[in-house]
């Protein structure tokens, strides 16, 4: 209901004012929250990215990421995991590593988003 009653706004501005006060009523009122939602965005990408990744996919009627955990090396108290993640379309794939294989994955992720989003 407000997605309609911002529209009926905008559309008795532009209808009165023309394009220039729809424009200037626009940017008074919607790019600052546009810019906001932007900036939230990337901050739940930056924090979740295998998520944001997903979610991106399905927009896209793509299939999700594969994850595939590629092993593993030094001691048991100081391992290091690889973790690879795949696109089929378009194909992409980037590994990551860190000290669990969650953070490898996350790691590869924000690769493979980054990839994507470009």
């Amino acid at each position: 209901m407000l997605a309609n009653a911002l529209e009926a706004i905008l559309g008795a501005v532009f209808a009165d004012g023309g394009l220039d006060a729809a424009e200037n009523v626009f940017a008074r009122v919607l790019a600052p929250v546009l810019a906001r939602e932007g900036a939230r965005q990337d901050a739940v990408e930056e924090q979740n990215p295998k998520s944001a990744l997903q979610e991106l996919l399905a927009e896209l009627e793509q299939p999700p990421p594969r994850y595939v955990v590629e092993g593993c090396d030094g001691p048991p108290h100081d391992r290091r995991w690889w973790v690879e993640c795949a696109l089929e379309d378009p194909a992409v794939s980037f590994r990551g590593s860190g000290a669990t294989k969650q953070e490898a994955s996350i790691k590869a992720a924000r690769m493979v988003l980054k990839a994507v989003k470009q």
